[in-house]
């Protein structure tokens, strides 16, 4: 087909909240991956949001327990996603909208994590997912 696609071509979950952090000046605590700390940076010391992001093995109890204190305080949460689960070599993995849920529940009024505006609706077509969750945007 001849298609030329470059780096900057993607869009990807770390870029729309990366841009969505930059518009309003937010200064985001960060519970992300190791792989995507570089591209967004380093927690603030005076947070005033959570970013929830694949933290892979980065979810310890004190590590959601700090952003939950931070929900409680008023901070509005922000999800990269709100996936279910992932396909791996070794099979189905958790992925991290059960913890956007668990954090959703237990903090101030059960108040719904939002999305980088420019993501809503969309799973990208990676090969992580099953065919069946492209019908089910948000929900795969």
């Amino acid at each position: 087909m001849g298609f030329v696609i470059t780096e900057e071509d993607g869009f990807t979950a770390v870029h729309a909240t990366r841009n969505h952090l930059a518009q309003p000046g937010l200064k985001p605590h960060l519970l992300i991956h190791p792989d995507i700390a570089a591209e967004m940076g380093s927690s603030a010391t005076d947070p005033d949001c959570v970013v929830l992001g694949d933290a892979a093995d980065g979810f310890s109890f004190a590590a959601m327990n700090t952003a939950f204190r931070l929900l409680m305080q008023g901070k509005p949460l922000i999800a990269m996603a709100r996936n279910r689960y992932f396909q791996k070599q070794e099979g189905l993995t958790l992925d991290m909208g059960a913890d956007a849920c668990t954090l959703e529940y237990a903090g101030p009024a059960s108040r719904p994590a939002a999305l980088p505006p420019c993501w809503y609706g969309k799973i990208p077509r990676t090969g992580r997912n099953r065919p069946a969750d492209q019908a089910r945007p948000g929900r795969g």
